[in-house]
């Protein structure tokens, strides 16, 4: 399956999946060490992930025949829903501290980043498995 899938692709998953685990470990040693709420964390990470996993259905996988290979491109949507998730990112602060005391406005955000990356993994990864199952390699 590895060489079905073009490196670009493998690249992307893998950065998807790690930074979301290493922000997953951040938040789990932050409630460890009773810092931060666990249901606004849960709550955050959460409605994170049904974002991300549309997110990444924006991505669109699809075969190259003469590469014999699944490969990715981001269509107009993908782009759009990029551009709104770095103006998000930018006033976090402004939008989370409505809601939040200032200490937790970093705690969520992460927790949110983390649902939504490992969400845009989830759904990449469905699409890459129906791509290779339509070609009859997984």
């Amino acid at each position: 399956m590895a060489n079905s899938v073009s490196r670009r692709l493998s690249v992307r998953q893998t950065l998807f999946l790690g930074i979301a685990s290493l922000l997953t470990l951040f938040l789990l040693y932050e409630l460890a060490r009773g810092a931060v709420p666990w249901y606004d964390v849960l709550g955050a990470y959460l409605a994170g992930l049904p974002i991300g996993y549309a997110l990444g259905r924006m991505l669109k996988v699809r075969w190259h025949e003469s590469d014999e290979q699944a490969i990715s491109e981001t269509d107009a949507a993908g782009t759009i829903a990029l551009v709104v998730y770095i103006a998000f990112a930018a006033s976090r602060e402004w939008i989370l501290g409505h809601w939040f005391a200032a200490a937790l406005v970093l705690p969520i955000s992460l927790a949110l980043a983390a649902g939504l990356l490992l969400g845009r993994y989830l759904a990449i990864r469905d699409s890459i498995n129906r791509v290779l199952r339509a070609q009859r390699r997984l």
